[in-house]
Protein backbone atom coordinates (compact mmCIF):
# COMPACT_ATOMS: atom_id res chain seq x y z
CA UNK A 1 0.00 0.00 0.00
CA UNK A 2 0.78 3.20 -0.93
CA UNK A 3 1.12 6.13 1.51
CA UNK A 4 -1.01 9.25 1.53
CA UNK A 5 0.14 12.41 -0.23
CA UNK A 6 0.19 14.24 2.74
CA UNK A 7 2.27 11.51 4.57
CA UNK A 8 4.86 11.57 2.21
CA UNK A 9 4.65 15.36 1.44
CA UNK A 10 5.65 15.83 5.31
CA UNK A 11 8.60 12.80 5.14
CA UNK A 12 10.16 15.08 2.55
CA UNK A 13 9.85 18.13 4.82
CA UNK A 14 11.38 16.57 7.39
CA UNK A 15 14.22 15.12 5.58
CA UNK A 16 14.57 18.56 4.35
CA UNK A 17 14.92 20.45 7.37
CA UNK A 18 16.95 18.35 8.62
CA UNK A 19 19.78 18.84 5.92
CA UNK A 20 18.96 22.37 5.80
CA UNK A 21 19.81 22.15 10.02
CA UNK A 22 23.03 20.04 9.15
CA UNK A 23 24.08 22.72 6.57
CA UNK A 24 23.64 25.63 8.85
CA UNK A 25 25.40 23.18 11.64
CA UNK A 26 28.39 22.66 9.35
CA UNK A 27 28.87 26.65 8.51
CA UNK A 28 28.24 27.27 11.89
CA UNK A 29 31.04 25.16 13.03
CA UNK A 30 33.35 26.20 10.16
CA UNK A 31 33.09 29.78 11.50
CA UNK A 32 34.09 29.11 15.34
CA UNK A 33 37.07 26.60 13.95
CA UNK A 34 38.28 29.70 11.81
CA UNK A 35 37.63 32.37 14.20
CA UNK A 36 39.64 30.49 16.87
CA UNK A 37 42.32 30.18 14.27
CA UNK A 38 42.81 33.32 12.98
CA UNK A 39 40.29 35.71 14.45
CA UNK A 40 37.44 37.33 13.03
CA UNK A 41 38.92 40.33 11.42
CA UNK A 42 40.58 37.66 9.21
CA UNK A 43 38.13 35.22 8.65
CA UNK A 44 36.52 35.13 5.03
CA UNK A 45 33.10 33.88 3.74
CA UNK A 46 34.95 32.13 1.11
CA UNK A 47 36.82 30.12 3.87
CA UNK A 48 33.48 28.82 6.06
CA UNK A 49 32.12 27.58 2.79
CA UNK A 50 35.03 25.92 1.51
CA UNK A 51 35.50 24.93 5.22
CA UNK A 52 32.14 23.17 5.53
CA UNK A 53 31.83 22.19 1.75
CA UNK A 54 29.16 24.42 0.46
CA UNK A 55 28.91 27.38 -2.06
CA UNK A 56 28.52 30.62 -1.56
CA UNK A 57 24.78 30.54 -2.29
CA UNK A 58 23.99 28.27 0.28
CA UNK A 59 25.93 30.50 2.69
CA UNK A 60 23.58 33.11 1.99
CA UNK A 61 20.67 30.81 2.20
CA UNK A 62 21.57 30.81 6.12
CA UNK A 63 22.99 34.16 7.30
CA UNK A 64 23.32 37.83 6.02
CA UNK A 65 26.94 38.19 6.54
CA UNK A 66 29.50 36.83 8.36
CA UNK A 67 28.95 38.50 11.36
CA UNK A 68 25.90 37.09 11.08
CA UNK A 69 26.97 33.39 11.23
CA UNK A 70 29.25 33.84 13.72
CA UNK A 71 26.92 35.41 16.16
CA UNK A 72 24.89 32.76 15.87
CA UNK A 73 27.27 30.18 16.52
CA UNK A 74 28.52 31.81 19.61
CA UNK A 75 24.68 32.24 20.46
CA UNK A 76 24.33 28.45 20.47
CA UNK A 77 27.81 27.57 22.09
CA UNK A 78 26.58 30.40 24.83
CA UNK A 79 23.25 28.89 25.46
CA UNK A 80 24.81 25.62 26.47
CA UNK A 81 26.79 26.95 28.84
CA UNK A 82 23.29 28.54 29.98
CA UNK A 83 21.45 25.54 30.10
CA UNK A 84 24.19 23.81 31.81
CA UNK A 85 24.09 26.09 34.44
CA UNK A 86 19.90 25.98 34.75
CA UNK A 87 20.00 22.35 35.37
CA UNK A 88 21.99 22.72 38.59
CA UNK A 89 20.47 26.27 39.68
CA UNK A 90 16.60 25.93 39.43
CA UNK A 91 17.54 23.02 42.22
CA UNK A 92 17.12 25.65 44.70
CA UNK A 93 14.16 27.78 45.42
CA UNK A 94 15.30 31.02 46.45
CA UNK A 95 15.07 33.09 42.75
CA UNK A 96 18.34 35.14 43.97
CA UNK A 97 20.68 31.79 44.80
CA UNK A 98 19.07 30.68 41.24
CA UNK A 99 20.03 33.62 39.59
CA UNK A 100 23.53 33.68 41.15
CA UNK A 101 24.74 30.08 40.80
CA UNK A 102 23.65 30.57 36.60
CA UNK A 103 25.46 33.82 36.98
CA UNK A 104 28.90 32.52 38.49
CA UNK A 105 28.70 29.43 36.24
CA UNK A 106 28.48 31.26 32.69
CA UNK A 107 30.65 34.08 33.53
CA UNK A 108 33.23 31.68 33.76
CA UNK A 109 32.96 29.67 31.03
CA UNK A 110 32.25 32.32 28.72
CA UNK A 111 35.11 34.00 30.12
CA UNK A 112 37.53 31.18 29.75
CA UNK A 113 36.68 30.29 26.41
CA UNK A 114 39.31 31.08 23.47
CA UNK A 115 36.35 32.09 21.50
CA UNK A 116 35.22 35.04 23.51
CA UNK A 117 39.44 36.07 23.36
CA UNK A 118 39.24 35.83 19.72
CA UNK A 119 35.91 38.44 20.04
CA UNK A 120 37.32 40.71 22.04
CA UNK A 121 37.41 43.68 19.72
CA UNK A 122 33.71 43.05 18.82
CA UNK A 123 31.75 43.96 22.17
CA UNK A 124 28.52 44.39 20.69
CA UNK A 125 28.61 40.90 19.39
CA UNK A 126 29.13 39.10 22.25
CA UNK A 127 26.35 41.28 24.42
CA UNK A 128 23.80 39.96 21.08
CA UNK A 129 25.06 36.36 21.59
CA UNK A 130 24.65 36.81 25.07
CA UNK A 131 21.41 38.68 25.38
CA UNK A 132 20.20 36.13 22.95
CA UNK A 133 21.36 32.66 24.91
CA UNK A 134 20.20 33.92 28.24
CA UNK A 135 17.09 35.98 28.29
CA UNK A 136 14.85 33.44 28.56
CA UNK A 137 16.03 32.17 31.74
CA UNK A 138 17.16 35.20 33.10
CA UNK A 139 14.26 36.93 32.32
CA UNK A 140 11.87 34.37 33.87
CA UNK A 141 14.02 34.07 37.09
CA UNK A 142 13.58 38.31 37.48
CA UNK A 143 9.86 37.69 36.86
CA UNK A 144 9.61 34.78 39.63
CA UNK A 145 11.92 36.98 42.02
CA UNK A 146 10.15 39.97 41.17
CA UNK A 147 6.58 38.12 41.84
CA UNK A 148 7.78 36.61 44.80
CA UNK A 149 9.07 39.96 46.31
CA UNK A 150 12.37 38.90 46.19
CA UNK A 151 13.47 41.49 43.47
CA UNK A 152 12.99 45.28 43.73
CA UNK A 153 14.93 47.37 41.04
CA UNK A 154 13.39 50.94 39.74
CA UNK A 155 14.58 50.04 36.14
CA UNK A 156 12.22 48.75 33.77
CA UNK A 157 12.77 45.06 33.10
CA UNK A 158 13.89 46.48 29.29
CA UNK A 159 16.84 49.00 30.98
CA UNK A 160 17.84 46.14 33.04
CA UNK A 161 18.76 43.67 30.10
CA UNK A 162 20.59 46.04 28.72
CA UNK A 163 22.78 47.12 31.99
CA UNK A 164 23.23 43.56 32.52
CA UNK A 165 24.01 42.50 29.36
CA UNK A 166 26.62 45.43 29.05
CA UNK A 167 28.35 44.81 32.78
CA UNK A 168 28.39 41.62 32.14
CA UNK A 169 30.66 41.65 28.81
CA UNK A 170 32.61 44.58 30.41
CA UNK A 171 33.81 42.52 32.99
CA UNK A 172 34.53 39.48 30.95
CA UNK A 173 36.57 41.47 28.60
CA UNK A 174 38.47 42.84 31.73
CA UNK A 175 38.99 39.27 33.51
CA UNK A 176 40.66 38.15 30.21
CA UNK A 177 42.79 41.26 29.86
CA UNK A 178 44.06 40.28 32.81
CA UNK A 179 44.63 37.09 32.51
CA UNK A 180 42.25 36.24 35.69
CA UNK A 181 44.00 37.53 38.26
CA UNK A 182 40.98 38.42 39.89
CA UNK A 183 37.98 36.94 40.85
CA UNK A 184 35.66 38.87 38.45
CA UNK A 185 32.89 36.22 38.76
CA UNK A 186 31.96 37.57 42.33
CA UNK A 187 31.93 41.00 41.21
CA UNK A 188 29.65 40.22 38.51
CA UNK A 189 27.17 38.18 40.45
CA UNK A 190 27.21 41.23 43.73
CA UNK A 191 26.69 43.54 41.15
CA UNK A 192 23.88 41.47 39.78
CA UNK A 193 22.28 41.46 43.36
CA UNK A 194 22.93 44.80 44.41
CA UNK A 195 20.90 45.89 41.28
CA UNK A 196 18.38 44.26 41.52
CA UNK A 197 17.43 45.51 45.42
CA UNK A 198 19.14 42.85 47.30
CA UNK A 199 20.35 44.30 50.76
CA UNK A 200 24.09 44.74 50.94
CA UNK A 201 24.63 42.24 54.34
CA UNK A 202 22.66 39.48 52.29
CA UNK A 203 24.59 39.42 48.77
CA UNK A 204 27.77 37.79 50.59
CA UNK A 205 25.45 34.86 51.91
CA UNK A 206 23.67 34.43 48.75
CA UNK A 207 26.89 33.92 46.74
CA UNK A 208 28.66 31.65 49.40
CA UNK A 209 25.67 29.51 49.05
CA UNK A 210 25.52 29.69 45.18
CA UNK A 211 29.72 28.38 45.61
CA UNK A 212 28.61 25.28 47.57
CA UNK A 213 26.23 24.76 44.80
CA UNK A 214 28.72 21.90 42.29
CA UNK A 215 29.00 23.96 38.86
CA UNK A 216 29.36 22.50 35.65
Amino acid sequence: MSKPASATSDTSTSRMDRRRERTRQQLMQAAIELVLQKGADETAIDEVTDKADVGRRTFYNHFDNKEDCVKAAITERFGRYAAESVLVAEKHDDPAVVLTVSALAVFNRIATDPITAQLASLPRLLIDATQDSQRDFIMRTLLKGYEQGRFASPLPLEALDALVSWGFIGLVLEEITTLGTQDRSAVWAHYLLHILGIEQEEIASIIAAARNTPLP
